[in-house]
């Protein structure tokens, strides 16, 4: 086994060179340092390369054999600065007798060359048996030095096929008969419509009864055939007694997973006075994870909540699957599988409605595609997972495969159908044929007409140019390589489009290179046009980063970006002509490397739409624009087959219209198109995964125009709301509408999500969120429980609890601007209450009790054994966490006693502030169920946002408009944020593994009793909640932010993604399968 050191003979890297590979010369004779120069070369060139010369160092990495002995040279690098002078790797000599390491090259300045031998020393104990090192690119007119360089030229154990039929695949897999034969039988996958079981009736189908009684566990026999049920010892024994000795004994049991649905209805009997039990015969054994939610004793039947105790795993599998065949085609382009395994008649029916996931890997011993070596592997998912429907077994597709790189199957497991909950897994290692392949398409070109070709053959007199109005980018690829400074380029819109080309497609290279694509910045060429003898400076502006470059669904299911021109201030000081639109956006068709922030997400691919302003405006719509692709990864002949695989995809409309412009993607095969990576990289068909876009402007101008977005945004961090400027802040009152405090005495800040039964007029159960940490220090659920049990919730089972609430009150800026420093709130006690000032909230002290039910804990379901937190993409992240939590609130009594408003005789003896406080929340009933925000998958730093904040602090914070320990209401704009970060650990240690972020509290007054405020995107959708706050001298200096979901780590979720199966959307979804008299689905 060999490891890997990194030799290093430099320090104070400037630039480095990767250079490459020619033939290694061994020699067993003496060789003497030599230096060879040429004799045409100045004196004063000879001394600038000399200088060069010494400045140069060489790093090499080695990998050493377990007995240190011999080594292996692998990657020469040449280390220092080169100035304008090129480099060439001549010959590596190994002197064995002395084992001395020798490197010959070649530089060169302007048209001079000299060349030099360098000395590596090496151990003198070890012995070098090969040397490798790869070839500088752009002396061999590369444009670029792409890192991936070794591809397979041809496909490798891949039958190139025309027919992939049914017919011709059953007929050359014979011995696999009874499959096909199953297959093609419809009657073996009809499925019944499901109907839910059912115990209950319409007298008790209560939603706010709760069971005194707990199941401790639940046991499977040795014989696999009956479960034995224990009750808690905290258990009402009378209660047990009545369950144990019924006349009807009877338990409702369903599949766990609501998306496999599956209900019976079963006996059960007394085994003593503390355990029952029940027969486990006739369950599928296509199921493997039940629960018990109903129990119904004599004429009594009882909900038993969503305890996870309730819950018991029952696995029938008997023996496991092996893998008998495996083959690999290549037909039209795409990459099929064919998998065959040992069916029988039981295993048939077994595996029917089953999902097969294999998992392919990169081999990491080829191309150099080791973990720490291999852009491919650091930048893409180390495993590429393929979903196979059963029914798809003998032909499916294998997408998002890299062009001449080696896969070999890791494994197959089984998994559910739709939520890919683990089933089985497949025997691999005794199949005999290869488990390996490779794939290398040569697509065909589609031609686009070039609206830019110039026909004018008049050029400059008075400089130099290239006496072509005619150049493409590759021209000028060809010119750059050429290493040739002060271009003059004739200006034609041609030539002008190519060159803003060209500038894109080096701040891309450049770029890539800041991020580890590539091993050396190569120097940018000097384009410089000229019109009528006249030298035309090129000028650039980047327009900010906001919503509307996100590109968002048509009606006709097209993802299209829409600008608005008359908002760019300054265009009209620029002749049309002199303007060209660069739109950038990234559209990949190969597997996305997983993260969580979008500032973390290495992006490979970039389409550059370069449009001409003059154009686009005559010519109203450009229905196939042409376009240049940008990849990070592989190396030109790659990206080349790439671009013109998009061109085969897609085409790109672009159209200018009442000063909007708008680009449209329009797929050309029925492509899927993807801005989620979950959606892409789980896609069983060929996809793209697009990203938010880049607008550039570039202009030929003598002077720089200031020309920007009509941006009114303020540029402060936050925008305090008031009563008087309000109508300026529209979005804030979906925040305002939803935001709530639960306890005068002590709580954070909780929000609506949305009616639990929205159809049900009779139930007033309302869903809250806020922080994890909220749930278990609000003064309201302290009441509750005065044992002081932290997981107060765990059970899932419901308390009542103390109810007074805090709703918005606004006031008036000039209310603030009196006294700063003296706080709106009158600390006078009455009663043993504090009672609030009208000015800083509206208060209500309830007379009732309410009923309050932990839902989700976020903090702990990552611990949960048995439903365990996945991501996005439906897989295990034994790290993952947030400081997030979903309650249900019964409003039951405070409807029941204030529910008519001025007919309920109750509230017309309150005050106006206590009517106010009422009127609030009556109103909850309208909320619709809250979105996720669409701008969550974009998180970066230094951004410019219009998100909406309510929130309730309590403590002092450095704020000028901070009202010491004491409640008050506020509410922002936030207008923008300067650094986002992940793994942070939160309020009392509570780790959010989602994007994080937090301001000074000199911008917003946050504090204590802020935690669980959630934050809002201008469409009233959720972007975030207040977690944490940094401390000093007992004052909030900051308030600190958790985003929810980013990318991949799905804990809000989706309501079509269930494989994530853990989220907060899944699981409301699985609460109404579950209980359907107590829940509904609010997300359908």
């Amino acid at each position: 086994m060999q490891k890997k050191i990194l030799k290093n003979l430099s320090i104070g890297v400037v630039s480095t060179i990767i250079l490459g590979s020619i033939t290694i010369s061994l020699s067993n004779c003496s060789y003497n340092k030599k230096t060879f120069s040429s004799s045409t070369i100045t004196n004063q060139d000879t001394k600038n390369l000399d200088i060069i010369a010494k400045n140069i160092k060489f790093k090499y990495d080695i990998f050493e054999n377990e007995d240190e002995q011999i080594i292996k040279i692998n990657k020469i690098k040449v280390v220092g600065d080169l100035g304008q002078a090129k480099i060439i790797i001549k010959k590596v000599i190994i002197e064995q007798k002395s084992n001395n390491f020798f490197v010959q090259y070649q530089l060169s300045l302007h048209n001079q060359t000299k060349e030099y031998t360098q000395n590596l020393e090496i151990n003198k104990k070890q012995s070098v048996i090969e040397t490798k090192y790869i070839n500088d690119e752009l002396i061999n007119n590369d444009y670029r030095p792409f890192a991936l360089k070794q591809l397979l030229s041809s496909p490798q154990n891949i039958k190139k096929t025309s027919d992939l039929s049914l017919i011709t695949m059953q007929k050359n897999n014979q011995e696999f008969n009874n499959y096909f034969n199953f297959i093609q039988n419809e009657d073996n996958f009809k499925q019944l419509p499901f109907n839910q079981a059912t115990l209950l009736t319409k007298q008790n189908q209560l939603t706010d009864h709760h069971t005194n009684f707990k199941f401790e566990k639940i046991e499977i026999d040795k014989q696999n055939q009956i479960a034995t049920v224990s009750f808690s010892h905290d258990s009402d024994s009378q209660t047990i007694q009545k369950i144990l000795n019924a006349t009807n004994k009877r338990l409702l049991i369903k599949n766990f997973d609501w998306t496999n649905p599956f209900s019976k209805i079963i006996s059960y009997e007394k085994i003593n006075n503390n355990q029952l039990r029940f027969s486990l015969k006739d369950f599928p054994k296509s199921l493997t994870k039940f629960i018990i939610t109903h129990i119904q004793y004599d004429d009594v039947v009882e909900s038993l909540g969503r305890d996870l105790k309730n819950l018991f795993l029952y696995n029938q599998i008997e023996e496991e699957l092996t893998l008998k065949k495996l083959n690999f085609y290549l037909q039209e382009n795409e990459v099929y599988g064919s998998a065959f395994f040992d069916f029988n008649e039981q295993t048939l029916k077994l595996y029917k409605n089953k999902i097969f996931l294999f998992e392919f890997t990169l081999d990491e011993n080829y191309s150099e595609a080791k973990k720490n070596q291999s852009l491919i592997a650091k930048y893409t998912p180390p495993i590429q997972y393929v979903r196979v429907p059963f029914k798809s077994l003998w032909k499916f597709k294998i997408p998002h495969l890299y062009n001449g790189y080696l896969y070999k199957l890791n494994r197959i497991s089984v998994r559910d159908n739709n939520s890919l909950t683990p089933f089985a897994f497949v025997k691999v290692k005794e199949l005999n044929t290869s488990t390996f392949f490779v794939k290398n398409i040569i697509y065909n070109d589609r031609k686009i007409i070039d609206l830019y070709y110039n026909n004018n053959q008049f050029f400059s007199t008075k400089y130099q140019t290239l006496k072509n109005k005619n150049l493409t980018l590759n021209d000028l690829y060809k010119l750059w390589a050429s290493n040739q400074n002060n271009l003059y380029l004739d200006y034609s819109l041609r030539n002008f489009i190519s060159l803003v080309q060209y500038e894109n497609t080096y701040l891309f290279y450049q770029n890539k290179t800041n991020e580890g694509f590539y091993d050396f910045i190569t120097k940018k060429a000097d384009f410089i046009l000229v019109n009528n003898n006249e030298i035309k400076n090129l000028h650039k502006t980047t327009l900010k980063d906001n919503p509307d470059l996100i590109f968002k669904k048509d009606k006709d299911n097209y993802f299209q970006l829409t600008k608005k021109i008359n908002k760019i201030k300054n265009l009209n000081l620029v002749n049309e002509k002199n303007l060209v639109f660069n739109i950038t956006f990234g559209l990949d068709p190969n597997l996305i490397k997983e993260t969580n922030l979008w500032k973390n997400l290495m992006l490979r691919s970039q389409i550059s739409l370069a449009v001409p302003y003059k154009t686009l405006k005559n010519k109203k719509v450009i229905e196939d624009a042409e376009f240049v692709l940008n990849y990070g990864i592989g190396n030109q002949e790659y990206e080349y087959e790439l671009y013109k695989k998009i061109k085969q995809d897609f085409r790109f409309q672009i159209s200018y219209i009442n000063d909007e412009l708008k680009i449209k993607i329009i797929s050309k095969n029925n492509i899927s198109v993807f801005d989620n990576i979950w959606e892409h990289n789980s896609s069983i068909d060929s996809s793209y995964f697009l990203t938010k876009a880049n607008f550039n402007i570039y202009y030929l101008n003598n002077t720089t125009i200031d020309i920007m977005e009509d941006d009114k945004s303020n540029n402060q961090y936050t925008t305090r709301i008031y009563k008087n400027n309000e109508q300026n802040f529209l979005p804030i009152k979906n925040a305002r509408d939803r935001v709530i405090s639960l306890s005068l005495i002590q709580d954070g800040t909780w929000n609506v999500l949305g009616k639990v039964k929205p159809n049900d007029d009779d139930d007033y159960r309302y869903y809250l969120i806020s922080c994890a940490h909220v749930l278990n220090s609000t003064q309201a659920f302290k009441s509750i429980n005065k044992t002081g049990n932290k997981d107060l919730f765990e059970s899932s089972n419901s308390s009542n609890g103390d109810f007074d609430p805090l709703v918005p009150q606004i006031i008036h800026e000039n209310e603030t601007l009196n006294d700063k420093k003296n706080p709106y709130y009158n600390a006078l006690e009455k009663n043993g209450k504090l009672e609030a000032n009208q000015n800083q909230f509206q208060f209500l002290n309830f007379p009732e009790k309410i009923s309050i039910e932990s839902i989700i804990n976020f903090d702990h379901q990552v611990k949960n054994k048995l439903s365990p937190h996945v991501n996005a993409l439906g897989f295990f992240n034994p790290n993952a966490s947030l400081d997030f939590s979903l309650i249900t609130i019964n409003l039951k009594p405070f409807f029941q006693k204030y529910g008519q408003l001025e007919n309920s005789p109750a509230f017309n003896d309150l005050t106006k502030e206590q009517q106010s406080v009422i009127r609030h929340i009556i109103n909850f009933k309208d909320l619709k169920p809250l979105k996720l925000s669409n701008q969550t998958k974009y998180f970066d730093d230094n951004q410019n946002v219009k998100w909406y904040l309510s929130t309730f602090p309590r403590t002092e914070t450095i704020n000028e408009f901070n009202a010491g320990k004491l409640p008050r209401y506020r509410e922002y704009e936030i207008n923008k944020y300067d650094k986002i970060q992940e793994n942070i650990i939160t309020t009392n240690n509570y780790l959010s593994t989602v994007g994080t972020t937090k301001i000074s509290n000199q911008y917003f007054d946050v504090g204590s009793g802020s935690s669980g405020s959630v934050v809002y995107d201008e469409n009233g959708d959720l972007v975030g909640m207040i977690s944490f706050g940094a401390h000093e001298n007992a004052k909030f200096t900051a308030g600190g932010m958790i985003v929810f979901d980013s990318l991949i780590s799905g804990f809000f979720g989706d309501k079509n993604n269930f494989a994530n199966r853990t989220s907060l959307i899944q699981q409301i979804k699985q609460l109404a399968y579950l209980y359907p008299e107590k829940y509904e689905d609010i997300y359908k």
